[in-house]
């Protein structure tokens, strides 16, 4: 599929790409180690009760229900991946009244879900698509949420384009590399502008915000080349750069977003008002798991 952006002509992946992409995250974590799976995300985030979250964001791209959902398969299938056979996928509750089934998956009915998704009968379609989802072993609404996703995406507008994954920390990945890896198969998969891998108490810490994170991602088409903290491992990725943290503690990041503000680094919500969709490789980068490695966590007992 190609675009045209103010004369720029942007190639954006088929639904085969979009697979692809998602691949690379997908065959590493063909079997879940047992560590990750019994402690979950708590093993790599010890001292957040309420787990963490990957927040992706990008410039105007319209991009009808059809076009969204080969991205909606390929994010849904690594979610359910990686959680196992017990859990599903439930819609949202957008109205009391609406109730609460299974998300489909794939198909037409994926498209129809996008489409239609807290959307009076009759009412007048807006160009863009909101979905919210959540990841439970239990129907039930009040059942608890291993994750949970919501999709605000194929506006014109740069501020409506987002996509929000919370996970809580019972979330079957056990290292810090699952979890990097699992930020960068989402920005394979939703060519964003900016990734970023947080937890709330990290967040409350850091303002003005930039790109500081355990993990992120940052288009250079979007934002240009942005600077790198005594704090964090730069790699290029695509057209942009990852960045990984050397110490996942709040007080490493807060300290690192300082160091970014007095280097002139653009706030998180900096971009493009029309976007230019980055390419991305179908792997990981090289020396990934060199860097993860590396990495602190701070010990459950102590900060």
């Amino acid at each position: 599929m190609t675009i045209d952006i103010a004369g720029f002509d942007a190639v954006l992946p088929d639904a085969e790409d979009i697979r692809t992409a998602a691949g690379a995250f997908k065959d590493t974590v063909g079997s879940i180690n047992t560590t990750a799976t019994v402690t979950g995300l708590s093993t790599v985030f010890p001292h957040h009760p309420e787990g963490a979250f990957v927040s992706l964001g990008w410039g105007g791209r319209l991009e009808s229900p059809a076009e969204l959902a080969p991205r909606y398969e390929a994010m849904f299938a690594l979610i359910q991946q990686l959680a196992g056979d017990s859990f599903r996928l439930y819609g949202g509750r957008p109205t009391p009244e609406a109730e609460v089934g299974e998300v489909p998956m794939n198909g037409a009915p994926l498209i129809e879900w996008i489409a239609s998704y807290g959307r009076e009968p009759g009412a007048e379609r807006v160009p863009w698509s909101t979905t919210s989802a959540s990841l439970r072993a239990d129907p039930e609404a009040t059942g608890h949420r291993t994750a949970s996703i919501s999709v605000a995406a194929g506006a014109p507008t740069r501020t409506a384009n987002t996509v929000l994954l919370r996970l809580a920390p019972d979330f079957p990945i056990g290292t810090a590399q699952e979890s990097v890896e699992l930020l960068l198969a989402l920005v394979r998969i939703w060519q964003p502008d900016i990734a970023v891998l947080l937890t709330s108490d990290a967040v409350a810490s850091m303002s003005p915000s930039t790109h500081a994170a355990y993990a992120s991602w940052t288009s250079t088409l979007a934002r240009g080349e942005e600077p790198t903290g005594r704090g964090e491992t730069a790699v290029r990725y695509g057209d942009g750069t990852v960045r990984i943290a050397e110490e996942w503690s709040v007080e490493a990041l807060t300290a690192l977003n300082g160091e970014l503000v007095a280097a002139g680094a653009p706030r998180l919500s900096k971009g493009r008002a029309l976007q230019l969709p980055p390419t991305l490789p179908h792997d990981v980068p090289e020396h990934l798991v060199d860097i993860c490695r590396h990495i602190r966590v701070p010990n459950p007992r102590g900060r």
